[in-house]
């Protein structure tokens, strides 16, 4: 029987009652209800012993006694907790960095940065530690090869790397596509040292346009910029990309020398970074989300 015939004859029992039919009649009917739903096998039961079932189900399927089985789901159980858990944690963090709760420089431990004269700023400003930032006025992608060793002692969990404007700048002939392709064995060069570490790289910060009329090479800038973004999005390799908060911070972007930066607009440089390394898909490394302990 149904659960629609048991609400039938449950409908019907009121029909009855509201005609009042005399004690007999009505208790037959009463005993004829009770006798349709216990002939109905397992309709409450069923529910209760569903767990069994599934546990029954799984031993026979792959072996497992029921108690074992019993033990892998509270296990799975506990994990997918643990795993919300985590998520809620991280999505709180994430929160906490965009909406300037948290002092983002407390993220900078367990890292490296590669760069030019801009990157050693954040030194000069006294936000990062010299020890971390491999950087000097005037590099270029090329000098990173001369800070593997480097790299290979800290063994960061995050390497930024903040290059650009002198490749742009010293050359007429290297075009975007050449300096995304350079960037790409780069990383590649990085990668076969740190396999476990997220590499992040950071777009090209402008200058003003005085600079620009000036060097009129840099008009290639936003060109680089592009290639770069495409062949790592190609590549699943993290980006930083910087053009939103130039356009949204020109007023506190430039040194007076409209190329290098101002003190004030390097936290913002520092939160894309960083949101960037910690949004950016894991590298199959194994390494835990977050950012460890500095030991110089």
């Amino acid at each position: 029987m149904t659960v629609s015939k048991v609400i039938d004859l449950k409908n019907a029992l009121h029909a009855f009652a509201s005609q009042k039919l005399p004690l007999f009649c009505s208790l037959c009917i009463v005993a004829l209800v009770l006798f349709e739903i216990a002939a109905m096998p397992g309709l409450f039961a069923r529910r209760n012993d569903s767990r069994v079932n599934g546990l029954d189900y799984l031993s026979a399927s792959d072996g497992r006694s029921p108690s074992e089985a019993d033990e892998f789901f509270q296990t799975k159980k506990k994990e997918n907790r643990s795993k919300a858990m985590r998520n809620s944690e991280f999505r709180q963090t994430i929160e906490d960095i965009e909406n300037d709760r948290v002092d983002i420089w407390s993220y900078f431990t367990d890292y490296v940065m590669l760069g030019d004269s801009r990157a050693l700023d954040y030194c000069h400003y006294c936000f990062l530690s010299y020890t971390r930032v491999l950087a000097e006025n005037g590099n270029t992608l090329d000098n990173i090869n001369s800070h593997l060793g480097k790299l290979k002692y800290f063994q960061p969990a995050y390497v930024f790397i903040c290059y650009g404007l002198n490749d742009v700048a010293n050359t007429s002939k290297f075009t975007g596509e050449e300096y995304a392709e350079k960037m790409l064995k780069k990383v590649e060069l990085i990668r076969k040292e740190l396999p476990d570490a997220k590499i992040v790289v950071s777009s090209i910060l402008w200058c003003t346009d005085e600079v620009v009329a000036a060097h009129p090479r840099l008009k290639r800038l936003q060109s680089f910029n592009d290639a770069c973004k495409q062949a790592c999005e190609l590549n699943g390799i993290p980006y930083a990309d910087n053009d939103e908060l130039c356009r949204l911070y020109m007023d506190k972007l430039w040194a007076p020398d409209g190329m290098h930066l101002s003190s004030k607009f390097y936290k913002y440089w520092a939160k894309n970074l960083i949101l960037t390394a910690l949004m950016a898909p894991s590298d199959n490394s194994g390494r835990k989300e977050g950012v460890p302990n500095e030991t110089n």
